[in-house]
């Protein structure tokens, strides 16, 4: 939520920072699925790198519209980028890891606190 307000202080704009935004999550998009089969993809096929970066987006997308329809259409773009640019860079170490068993142990509190964290932070500092 920092690197959100960060963000807006530097570009000095919604639409300039929305754009940036798009392109990090882009380009994560792309490092998800590139490095990690680079990196392990010797044996596997390059479809099966592609499918677990699908999901999160997919997941992040459902979550940013519902953020969104909470509380307003400008939500959408850093609620997304939270949801699947920061929650990757929380998962990292699983990543690192390549084993599908902690993929799954450390991807599962991420989802639930980030997504708690998102669709809760205008309801707990709304003033009454």
């Amino acid at each position: 939520m920092f690197l959100h307000r960060f963000g807006l202080g530097l570009s000095k704009s919604h639409t300039l920072w929305n754009r940036i935004q798009w392109v990090l999550i882009v380009f994560v998009f792309f490092d998800l699925v590139y490095f990690r089969y680079i990196a392990f993809g010797k044996e596997h096929s390059f479809w099966g790198y592609l499918f677990i970066p699908t999901l999160l987006f997919i997941y992040a997308f459902i979550v940013a519209r519902i953020k969104a329809k909470e509380t307003n259409k400008g939500a959408f773009v850093p609620a997304l980028f939270f949801m699947f640019v920061i929650t990757t860079i929380e998962w990292v170490p699983a990543l690192v890891a390549d084993d599908d068993r902690w993929l799954v142990l450390y991807i599962t509190p991420l989802l639930v606190a980030n997504t708690w964290q998102l669709l809760m932070l205008h309801r707990l500092i709304a003033k009454p």
